[in-house]
Formats: C-alpha cells, sequence, structure tokens
C-alpha cells in the first residue's frame, strides 16, 4: 500500500481507494471482527502519533444490540463517540407496522434485506411494546 505525507501537516495518508481495498482483503482473506480491526487502527495510529478513531456507527437499537458486546466497551474504553445507525430500526419502532408488515406500506416489506433484518416475531413484539410504553408515558405527562 503506498503512503504519501499530507501536505498540510506532513502526516502519512493513504488513498481512500488503497485503504478499502487493504481493508477488504484483510476481512475477506483473515474474517476479522470490527472490533480487532478497530483495536488494530487505534494501535497503529497511537505506534506512529497518527490522528485517532475519533467516532464510530453501529447499528444499534432496540432489537439489534449485537454492538454492546464488543463495540460499545471498546467506544468506552478508548474514548470514541459513538452515533447509532438505524436506531429506529428502518422505521419498525415508530409503530407504524403493527403486527404484520405488508410489502405495500415500507421498505421493511418491499426490501428483502430489511425483511430479514427486522422481520422476527419477537422484534415486532418488542416494537408493539415499546410503542405502548411510549404512548402511556405521554399519557401520564
Amino acid at each position: 500500500m503506498e503512503m504519501t505525507a499530507s501536505k498540510k501537516s506532513g502526516a502519512p495518508t493513504v488513498s481512500l481507494r488503497a485503504g478499502t481495498r487493504a481493508l477488504a482483503v484483510a476481512l475477506k482473506d483473515t474474517n476479522l471482527h470490527v472490533r480487532a480491526e478497530a483495536a488494530k487502527a487505534l494501535g497503529v495510529s497511537a505506534l506512529h502519533d497518527w490522528p485517532s478513531i475519533k467516532c464510530i456507527q453501529p447499528m444499534y437499537n432496540l432489537v439489534k444490540r449485537q454492538a454492546e458486546v464488543e463495540i460499545l466497551p471498546l467506544a468506552l474504553s478508548e474514548n470514541i463517540g459513538v452515533i447509532s445507525y438505524n436506531p429506529l430500526g428502518g422505521g419498525l419502532l415508530t409503530g407504524k407496522y403493527g403486527k404484520k408488515i405488508e410489502p405495500s406500506q415500507s421498505r421493511l416489506g418491499r426490501d428483502k434485506n430489511y425483511g430479514k433484518r427486522y422481520g422476527d416475531d419477537w422484534m415486532l413484539d418488542a416494537a408493539m411494546n415499546y410503542v405502548a410504553f411510549a404512548r402511556d408515558g405521554q399519557r401520564q405527562r
């Protein structure tokens, strides 16, 4: 991977294409996890006194909480900001679906990837319970 120096700061830089290609090869060849890659990037940046990771954007919401296992603890320990990706679950957590996702209603029904991601019955139940809880809280104010 070819590295050059930034004209402004003199810090080493890598083209976006080269960096993305290297990451894709590493993930494909060794099946590395995001946490391992983030930890590695933090270590390399510290070793060379390069700018560090400042913020990450994992998928995180009421029904997709895998980030709690490794990604959020890493962010906490390394003082990295977190901005959740897909916080409303593609609309699932807004209460617009009810117990069934109809294809004509939204991308959760039309898009197979969203359907796989959020179509489980327990997720629909969790969303309905969350919406009921939120509505009850509104009434009590």
